[in-house]
């Protein structure tokens, strides 16, 4: 999903679908609509049959309220559902995000098959019930449909990371920030202009569905501070979830520009005096599928976004693409695999040095979409996904992190119940610096003391049951950030070497970074030797920042 599905962007072009396509024909056709609009119950006879036909269409357009109407209609009519009904009605509850109401027919509908969902449902079923706070309930269905022993064992770690950070003194401070409305604002973009985000503020509300456009104003600016900013882009289909590069001279952003298709696209283009140039849309667009949420890495090698393409492992995935230097796309998309990307739906990526933060539904959470973060150990390896707990996630959708690059400021989206409107745009700050030991080599051949590229380091400690892996660099090079004050585990390892294990303990006062740490590995034909080494070392202050 693009947004949260009640804001969800495509029900913007919903008009010039309906006037392209087949649907408004069907629409026209279909005898209960007058003038384009739904027939009141009272003026016609439906057969329950029709009253389907009606509500698919409805539903199928993304008009989901109207399609509610329709279905609850069928119900009042009909004491025994079909299951086609029961599945849309409780998808066109969870797409506006009304995952009370969306919980009671996913329930109905795994009572209805034995709890023989395909994973999809399951997975919506598990978030509704979490988002009315049901959490035993969800985690027994969860534990008891995964029999996947490696799924379930990621599944457990991080709800056991979750359950830990719940014990402890919250790590983040959220504030709601002063320029939000009483409409929907969310979608935070970071510039040199300020801060860019969507809002529906200036909007009427047309056949109740929120316009949307996009404005700027300072992170500490009120409501009399914010600016329309969607002129610069000169376009009836507005951007959405902009990123700009570091000189914020090239913007990357969504939009549909597909005659007769729901579909999203990403462009980019220069910006030069408050106007756009050089406006183009990226080679791996498609009409066929949705490309969206476009995030640029710090260094501006590549391109994450979130996308429903074929191939995929669920509704969306997170995708990166390598970039030149002068911006153009130089890869075909690569998935970022299975560790990230589950048969949910993953969303609203952002990455700030070697971690990457982004939205799920179907990690373990805390309901809606929650905000994870995984750090990148190479191309194409991440570590287990973590949620970032309360107060930033909460029973509702939360999505669209962004962070200030090296400063202790965060941003981030969410329809939490006690916002000032429907969505609202949230200010977060860490509430104290951590200290971490810099720990620093190079991983050699025992034999010939050539450096080892690409050895992974697994990292794990005696307070956290969840492992972290690192790897060298092409000259065997690590460098590591080690937390204050504990006990850490670490083993060098590669294909066709025995592993080596050293184990270090923090200390709590600082000192100098310990560098130079010299790990050889031995290649497998010699007899393996598993190395156990202690090391007691000073810890000194980092102002480490994620």
């Amino acid at each position: 999903m693009s947004i949260p599905k009640f804001l969800n962007i495509r029900l913007v072009f919903i008009f010039s679908l309906l006037a392209s396509s087949s649907v408004c024909a069907n629409i026209i056709n279909t005898p209960y609509f007058i003038n384009n609009e739904i027939a009141n119950s009272n003026d016609l006879t439906k057969s329950v049959d029709d009253l389907v036909t009606a509500a698919d269409i409805q539903f199928n357009a993304f008009q989901y309220k109207k399609a509610i109407e329709l279905y609850d209609e069928i119900l009042k009519k009909n004491n025994k559902p079909t299951i086609h009904v029961i599945q849309n009605l409780a998808d066109s509850y969870f797409n506006l995000s009304k995952y009370s109401e969306a919980g009671v027919w996913y329930t109905k509908l795994y009572e209805m098959q034995n709890g023989a969902l395909n994973e999809k449902y399951i997975i919506k079923l598990i978030e509704c019930l979490k988002a009315n706070r049901q959490i035993r309930k969800a985690d027994e269905i969860l534990i008891e449909y995964y029999k996947n022993k490696e799924q379930l064992k990621l599944i457990l770690a991080q709800k056991k990371d979750l359950n830990n950070q719940r014990r402890k003194n919250e790590k983040y401070t959220i504030s709601n920030l002063e320029f939000n409305s009483e409409a929907s604002d969310f979608g935070p973009a970071l510039s040199k202009d300020g801060l860019i985000f969507i809002s529906s503020r200036e909007k009427e509300i047309s056949n109740s569905e929120a316009q949307f456009e996009l404005f700027k104003t300072w992170p500490e600016g009120s409501a009399a501070d914010v600016e329309n900013y969607s002129a610069i882009f000169e376009a009836s289909n507005y951007a959405q979830n902009l990123t700009f590069s570091r000189d914020s001279k090239t913007v990357y952003f969504t939009r549909n520009n597909y005659k007769g298709s729901s579909n999203l696209q990403i462009l980019s283009a220069s910006i030069n005096n408050n106007r756009l140039s050089n406006i183009k849309v990226l080679n791996f667009n498609s009409k066929n599928y949705t490309c969206k949420q476009p995030a640029l890495s710090a260094d501006g090698k590549y391109l994450y976004f979130s996308s429903d393409m074929p191939g995929g492992y669920g509704e969306s995935d997170l995708y990166k693409v390598a970039l030149k230097n002068n911006g153009t796309v130089l890869s075909e998309p690569i998935n970022l695999g299975s560790k990230i990307n589950t048969p949910g739906r993953e969303e609203y990526p952002f990455v700030e040095g070697q971690q990457i933060y982004f939205s799920s539904d179907a990690h373990y959470g805390m309901g809606g979409l929650d905000i994870f973060s995984s750090q990148i150990i190479s191309d194409s390896n991440y570590s287990i996904p973590l949620n970032l707990g309360t107060p930033v996630n909460s029973s509702m959708d939360d999505f669209s992190f962004i962070a200030e690059r090296s400063r202790n400021n965060a941003y981030f989206s969410s329809n939490r119940p006690g916002g000032k409107g429907e969505t609202d745009i949230y200010h977060l700050v860490k509430n104290e610096t951590e200290t971490f030991q810099e720990y620093s080599g190079y991983v050699l051949d025992q034999n010939t003391k050539a450096p080892i590229a690409n050895a992974q380091i697994e990292l794990s400690s005696n307070s956290s049951n969840v492992n972290f892996t690192f790897q060298t660099d092409a000259n065997g090079y690590y460098n590591l950030k080690l937390p204050s004050n504990k006990q850490i585990k670490m083993i060098f390892h590669k294909e066709n070497y025995t592993k080596n294990q050293v184990g270090v303990e923090t200390g709590r006062n600082p000192t100098l970074p310990s560098i130079n740490n010299m790990i050889y590995l031995n290649p497998s034909n010699v007899a393996e030797t598993f190395a156990n080494k202690s090391a007691t070392i000073e810890v000194y202050t980092n102002n480490y920042k994620k």
